[in-house]
């Protein structure tokens, strides 16, 4: 082999090495972040919408964690961007219309 293919070589073996370890950090931080909800769970909260948010945080930042780097989303910045916008423009028209609907004005009658 001639010296540009064992560099060539050694910089898959380098990038292979690199996305094993960053797999790894993230599979630890996935069980960390699994303990700490257990413990939250377990946790007396005055409210129970705190420790519901609380729980949501935890598990919408794994969630993040799985899509970006375990499902390689993190690199498709343009069709994540767009389901964002499509997400955020159906949550507020969701909004929109469960405000309109349960205005003083505009109150639905089920018979």
């Amino acid at each position: 082999m001639s010296h540009t293919q064992n560099q060539t070589k050694e910089q898959e073996i380098a990038e292979v090495k690199k996305h094993i370890r960053q797999h790894i950090l993230i599979a630890i931080g996935l069980v960390i972040g699994t303990l700490v909800a257990i413990g939250v769970t377990q946790m007396q909260f005055q409210n129970s919408g705190l420790k519901i948010a609380v729980a949501l945080a935890i598990a919408c930042t794994q969630a993040f964690f799985i899509i970006a780097f375990f499902m390689g989303l993190i690199s498709e910045k343009k069709i994540i961007f767009s389901f964002l916008a499509f997400t955020a423009i159906f949550f507020v028209v969701q909004m929109g219309v469960t405000i309109w609907a349960r205005s003083h004005d505009n109150e639905v009658q089920i018979k």
